[in-house]
């Protein structure tokens, strides 16, 4: 035999049996050579390895302005980990590595993962009534409404109780009433998730703060607590906890060799829950669905509820935009902690981070900074209002107007070669500035276009066009 081919007929079964052992063989060693070592920080003390951001091609100005933007929005910390290393951390405002801050509402993702080890150790099942660990009587619901509410509906926003702003927090039971049928209403409601710790405490027979130390601490160095404010319970942490928590969320609830979070329990719970709002699985926000909901509201939005960052993105997203964001596909997290940007004080602030992303997405040298584009009109000509799938015209090869990206392309690249457009990004003027464009609606997500034509799945609706540092008002229509 010659490598994996017979030259005797009696030897071609047992031939292919082993070129197809050998063939198996060479693919998992291929694949084994490729996978990364991974990384984790000790458990015990505060040694985190660092990686150059120039190592990720990511430069020192762009860095800056990230910083500025986020000093700017009241920050207090910010830190971006690669490959399970520290790439960018900066504190603001007299704000150290060591300083404690509280999550909001992103501790609910922390909360999750608690009842997910529970369920995993047998303590709890999530089909369960919330009454037996609840007790009779915590809402004001009739028996038969109050018992067909579950653990489930709790990790997922569907007890159907009435989330009137006015007692959201509230876990009295004359604060809990009928609003719609269980499971056939999502909202954002504080007080049944609230509600998770009693169930916690009485299916472990610990204090939510116990369970941390003994299944978290322990085992991946997470040093958080729950503390009281007002009819809330707030995990408090310093920033670097915050990002340990999302670096367990990345490897998918694993730290080492050690499955933390039960693989099943993970799999649910950065899953779409329900098809109400699919951009939400167990008390954690998921993007890249269709459709979207946010707090206080039953409008349904089309698209990414976290514009600009990746598909696959795990969040846990709290009040004053307490974030931590963690994509897989880009073995990234990052996490910002911090006051309330501005006046508007969303419970989860989806601008803030789409904001965010827009600058991690500018970090590499080779991306262009539309700040810096000069000459571009002060007043941008175009059709308004105008149909889903008709052109803005902004590209229309007219003298020192802008020309199309597609036009003597060799040219511009000649012109300078340090800067190539990206599929959102168009050559201008006769100097090859290049410009982006981009539509912000009233939500103040942003959205790239990949031309000048509007995209037909956007909703109608008023939005504002960014051509470069210029923007307008824009009204689409069917």
């Amino acid at each position: 035999m010659i490598g994996c081919f017979p030259v005797n007929q009696t030897f071609v079964n047992l031939n292919r049996l082993n070129c197809m052992r050998v063939s198996l063989l060479l693919f998992f060693l291929g694949m084994i050579s490729q996978v990364k070592a991974q990384y984790f920080p000790p458990i015990t003390g505060n040694q985190w390895d660092t990686l150059s951001p120039q190592r990720f091609g990511y430069c020192s100005d762009r860095i800056d302005s990230l910083y500025q933007m986020l000093d700017a929005k009241k920050s207090k910390a910010f830190i971006l980990i690669k490959d399970g290393k520290i790439v960018l951390e900066k504190y603001f405002d007299n704000f150290t590595q060591d300083s404690l801050w509280y999550w909001a509402s992103a501790g609910k993702t922390l909360t999750s993962a608690v009842v997910g080890v529970l369920e995993g150790q047998g303590k709890l099942t999530l089909t369960e009534p919330s009454s037996k660990y609840l007790g009779a009587g915590w809402t004001s619901l009739q028996k038969n409404q109050e018992d067909s509410i579950t653990i489930w509906h709790q990790l997922t926003m569907t007890t159907g109780l009435d989330d009137v702003p006015a007692t959201a927090d509230c876990t009295d039971p004359s604060c809990l009433i009928y609003k719609a049928p269980v499971g056939k209403r999502w909202a954002y409601h504080n007080a049944p998730y609230t509600l998770l710790d009693k169930v916690i405490s009485s299916s472990s027979s610990k204090t939510l703060n116990q369970v941390i130390l003994n299944e978290f601490t322990l085992t991946t160095g997470l040093k958080v607590a729950y503390i009281k404010m007002g009819l809330n319970n707030v995990a408090v942490s310093t920033p670097r906890n915050f990002a340990r928590f999302g670096l367990l969320l990345l490897h998918g609830g694993k730290w080492g060799s050690s499955q933390i979070i039960p693989a099943s329990y993970f799999a649910q719970m950065v899953s779409s829950s329900q098809a109400m709002n699919p951009s939400y699985g167990f008390l954690t926000w998921l993007n890249g669905k269709e459709k979207f909901m946010i707090p206080q509201s039953q409008l349904r939005f089309n698209g990414n509820c976290m514009v600009g960052g990746p598909s696959d993105l795990i969040m846990a997203l709290g009040k004053d935009g307490q974030q931590i964001q963690v994509s897989p596909s880009e073995n990234m997290v990052w996490i910002r902690m911090g006051e309330a940007p501005d006046s508007k004080t969303p419970l989860v602030n989806f601008t803030l981070g789409a904001e965010i992303w827009d600058k991690i997405n500018q970090l590499k040298c080779n991306t262009t900074n539309v700040d810096a584009v000069e000459n571009w009109p002060q007043k941008l000509r175009f059709p308004n209002p105008i149909r889903r799938g008709e052109s803005l015209n902004l590209f229309n090869g007219e003298s020192n107007n802008g020309i199309n990206p597609n036009q003597n392309e060799n040219q511009n690249q000649n012109q300078n070669s340090n800067q190539t457009p990206k599929s959102n990004e168009f050559v201008y003027g006769s100097n090859t500035s290049i410009v982006s464009i981009s539509l912000v609606d009233a939500l103040g997500r942003v959205y790239p276009l990949q031309s000048d034509v509007i995209p037909f799945n956007l909703a109608n609706g008023i939005y504002q066009l960014r051509v470069g540092s210029v923007t307008s008002k824009v009204v689409i229509v069917d």
